[in-house]
């Protein structure tokens, strides 16, 4: 049977002079910085090792801080309420506005002197390609123009390049 009990394992380091010094295999970083006896480092580098130790540890907090902050600003949403594809716009309806100024809080548009919406995010409909922006409501047209079309809650509101 083995023995039990004993003499602690002794340290694989043995470190002359005053003592107390502390194990290199206890306490690293007072080794490191030769807090003990000071023989490791002289004091101009403690300094210097310290105001670096602070410097990253200041520099992560107020990093960690920024990402925190830049998160809590975002708004996430499972579905997109916009969908933008080259030829194709398509929004969620809101109770009490009509279409058009839905439209317009949604993505930068341009219109004709006669009211016809002529682009959509930079999406011009190209006449010479008898092209034009359909205005849709729950996948139909719509009988009535963007601006008169009031849209409740739950309208899938669609903007499509056509053909004329």
């Amino acid at each position: 049977m083995g023995k039990r009990g004993g003499n602690p394992p002794q340290s694989r380091y043995r470190i002359v002079g005053k003592p107390p010094y502390v194990d290199p295999e206890l306490g690293v970083f007072y080794f490191l910085l030769g807090i003990q006896g000071g023989f490791f480092m002289t004091k101009k580098a403690k300094i210097y090792l310290l105001a670096a130790a602070v410097f990253i540890l200041v520099f992560n907090i107020l990093f960690g801080l920024f990402l925190m902050q830049r998160q809590q600003g975002r708004v996430v949403e499972k579905k997109p309420s916009v969908i933008v594809i080259n030829n194709y716009f398509s929004y969620k309806g809101e109770e009490g506005k009509d279409a058009l100024t839905i439209l317009k809080e949604k993505t930068k548009i341009e219109q004709s002197s006669s009211g016809l919406v002529v682009s959509i995010s930079k999406r011009k409909a190209d006449d010479s390609k008898h092209e034009f922006w359909g205005f849709y409501v729950n996948g139909k047209m719509a009988e009535v123009g963007p601006a008169d079309y009031q849209t409740k809650k739950g309208d899938q509101i669609e903007w499509r390049i056509q053909k004329y």
